[in-house]
């Protein structure tokens, strides 16, 4: 397929020819080159209004890509802020009073945490602790509370769950948080009536700043109902590296606590806004953007959690015949974690041992380790095969291979050949600058930086992500925490 002059320069390197760019989506896609992801978004979606007829396919897959690369990046940034915040929140509850004192917004947190990542039972402790030894009335005795009830409601404990939401009081953020709890138990249409019912229509108006945790609500709430402009516009009202609550302890030690769930609610927006806007390139007309626009839609709703539509999409795509062959061997790999994520984990398995060393291609092998990596599913053929395939390449063609591999042994908790392979495939001589390296990649080389102790490593990383992504600081803090728990001394890592 003959290779032009594209708007997404990513689709550039899958052979998907476009037409050549007017400036503003030239300029959207330079950003989104650079991994200048937010800038990008910004840009492209005030393009997107003024994009003339002809231009108007090209605009949405532009901010779709975008939207897309944000969705990752925030799903990243949410798995190692939860990793590092349950260590700093278990060290916070568990100091001696002669140190540095008991927190008593820990456990508060720490629930919160343990919720966001499906652990139940922990959750349901911490929530209970704060909420029995927390006097009752404030804001986050009664976020604890509606949190609460979704833990007993996903432990079909429903009477106990309603016994408590009934509870909650009549305000807008409190109601807010409610019907997000609602939508997270399951309770969409119960959650939704609420929302459109006695949220919406309090709501402050658009002028006045809204705080962390009532944004958070709204996010998952807009981007649920697919009300993708209402989410842009909630998330224009907040500052991202806001905290939820400072707390003095006896030591005179302050400690800003955050929001855990609010980086999932950014990759629930960005996911869910890269599916529209998908489908509208993939509906538009437009030949030539269609298997592209097909092809990135299911990565969206795989992001999106919907891995039954990512099926769909993922067979139309295979059975109209048409895109480069490295990438209808990739959409093959997504159709079996698609069938792994809705019940039969076999399928990506049996893939796998389809894979034959003799056909098999760096980028088509960096695939599957990414996607077994994610899924924890071991693939030690897999791996050996990448192993020899990496010492045959030169140094620019293994890059990706490497960076797949390295990212495989990280979620296998493997954190010494993690390390090794992360490091090889940053850009050496600017080794944190996002505009040079996968901000994805990053975030991965700082956990395994991170679980190996190099604490200074992982926040000089951090420091510099920080610089286009402010939710960042809520891992630097928690990480900084850590640090300084570990060696003793407040003075050894610092947020600058």
């Amino acid at each position: 397929m003959k290779k032009t002059i594209v708007v997404v320069l990513t689709l550039l390197s899958l052979g998907f020819g476009v037409h050549a760019a007017e400036d503003p989506l030239q300029q959207g896609m330079k950003l989104y080159q650079k991994h200048h992801y937010t800038d990008a978004a910004r840009v492209l979606h005030g393009y997107l209004a003024q994009a003339d007829a002809g231009q108007k396919a090209q605009a949405q897959m532009s901010f779709g890509m975008v939207c897309l690369a944000n969705a990752r990046l925030y799903g990243a940034l949410h798995n190692a802020a939860t990793a590092v915040q349950v260590d700093y929140y278990r060290k916070l509850v568990n100091t001696a009073k002669g140190d540095a004192g008991d927190s008593r917004m820990a456990p508060f947190f720490l629930g919160q945490v343990y919720l966001e990542t499906g652990k139940l039972a922990e959750a349901q402790h911490w929530l209970e602790k704060f909420i029995t030894t927390h006097l009752a009335g404030d804001r986050l005795y009664t976020e604890a509370q509606i949190a609460l009830g979704t833990v007993y409601h996903l432990q079909q404990k429903t009477e106990k769950a309603g016994q408590l939401w009934q509870a909650i009081e009549d305000t807008p953020n409190a109601l807010a948080a409610l019907a997000a709890a609602y939508n997270q138990a399951g309770l969409t249409g119960k959650g939704q009536a609420l929302f459109d019912g006695q949220v919406r229509p309090r709501l402050p108006t658009s002028s006045r700043r809204l705080d962390i945790l009532t944004v958070r609500a709204l996010l998952q709430m807009f981007a649920q109902a697919g009300r993708i402009e209402q989410g842009f516009e909630t998330l224009a009202r907040i500052d991202l590296k806001a905290f939820v609550h400072e707390e003095t302890m006896q030591t005179d030690k302050s400690v800003r606590f955050y929001d855990p769930a609010l980086l999932d609610r950014l990759r629930q927006l960005y996911a869910r806004t890269a599916v529209i806007y998908f489908k509208k390139a993939d509906q538009s007309g437009n030949d030539k953007l269609r298997p592209a626009a097909r092809y990135f839609l299911a990565d969206a709703y795989l992001l999106a959690e919907q891995p039954a539509d990512a099926r769909q999409v993922l067979d139309r795509f295979l059975e109209a015949a048409k895109g480069p062959r490295t990438y209808r061997q990739r959409a093959t790999v997504k159709q079996a974690v698609c069938d792994a994520r809705l019940g039969a984990p076999q399928a990506l398995r049996k893939m796998l041992s389809r894979v034959n060393g003799k056909k098999a291609r760096p980028v088509l092998l960096g695939e599957i380790l990414l996607e077994c990596g994610q899924n924890r599913i071991e693939c030690p053929q897999v791996v050996q095969l990448a192993r020899t395939l990496l010492a045959q390449l030169d140094d620019r063609s293994a890059v990706g291979l490497t960076v797949a591999l390295g990212s495989y042994y990280l979620h296998h908790q493997q954190y010494e050949p993690a390390l090794t392979h992360l490091e090889a495939g940053r850009d050496k001589s600017r080794k944190n600058r996002i505009d040079a390296n996968p901000p994805v990649m990053l975030i991965h080389l700082a956990q395994a930086y991170y679980r190996s102790k190099q604490f200074s490593e992982a926040l000089e990383i951090y420091f510099e992500m920080s610089k286009q992504f402010p939710a960042v600081r809520q891992i630097q803090v928690a990480l900084q925490g850590v640090y300084a728990m570990e060696q003793r001394s407040a003075g050894d890592a610092k947020i600058f």
